[in-house]
């Protein structure tokens, strides 16, 4: 599996859309993630008292949270997350084609 993550530009509508109903939603993107997979991955600014930073969760395995100083590096480790349990658990994701 490919330890690559490519991120496609920030979807500004739905970033609106998530954040009216979630203000902790700073950008909501499709990714595309080991050169196959297509999920979309919401990413929230964690408040200062939990320890400030960022966190990405796929909206389709909510279960996967990678975290980070910044909004790549909660991309990544959710990434990492992601490759970890599809191979210890066997884990299959629904994912689209591109």
């Amino acid at each position: 599996m490919s330890d690559q993550v490519e991120t496609v530009e920030i979807d500004q509508e739905l970033t609106e859309e998530w954040s009216e109903t979630d203000p902790s939603v700073v950008a909501v993107m499709p990714v595309i993630i080991a050169s196959k997979m297509y999920a979309d991955v919401i990413v929230r600014a964690v408040p200062e008292e939990e320890g400030g930073g960022f966190a990405a969760v796929i909206t389709d395995v909510p279960a996967l949270i990678g975290d980070g100083e910044t909004i790549g590096e909660a991309i990544f480790e959710l990434h990492r997350e992601l490759m970890v349990a599809m191979c210890v658990h066997g884990w299959t994701v629904e994912t689209q084609e591109i």
